[in-house]
Parts: structure tokens; sequence; C-alpha cells
């Protein structure tokens, strides 16, 4: 495992990788909402937004699983030998 300094900026980094990609995709949506979509409806609006949050989700998602796959080849508890205990 790695030493406890370097798993902690790591992790600092991947909340900042989070938290701007979810503050881009929402400020971003708004704008486009607010300036570009003249001839949307509020329901077409607001589907925008959902549609930009639900793809930024996504996103973040897909990275801390990638962030995180070599922690967990490390764990015990994921390696095929136990899971077959857990049966």
């Amino acid at each position: 495992m790695e030493q406890p300094g370097k798993m902690f900026k790591k992790m600092v980094g991947k909340i900042i990788a989070t938290v701007l990609i979810g503050s881009i995709a929402l400020i971003g949506s708004l704008l486009f909402v607010a300036f570009y979509a003249n001839g949307f409806s509020i329901f077409q609006k607001i589907i925008v937004v959902i549609a930009v949050l639900i793809a930024a989700c996504a996103l973040i998602s897909i990275l801390w699983i990638l962030w995180w796959a070599p922690y967990m080849k490390q764990m015990k508890s994921w390696r095929a030998k136990d899971w077959e205990q857990w049966k």
C-alpha cells in the first residue's frame, strides 16, 4: 500500500476534480439555459439541466472507479479465492 501522505494528496486531487466537474456542469448548463436556449419551454430547460447533471454524475463515477481500481486489486476481500469463501 502507499504511504498515507501520498494517499492523502491523491484523495485531495480526486475531490477537487469531482467538485470542478460538478460545478462546471451545473454552471455551464444554467448559463446555456439562461442565455442561449431562448426558444425552449421551461420544461425543456429543466430537462437540459437534468441531462447535464446526469452526464456529470456518470463522468464522476467513472473517474472514481478508475482511480480506485488499483486499490481494489490489493484488497484481500476482492480476490477470487476470498469471494468463494463468501458464497
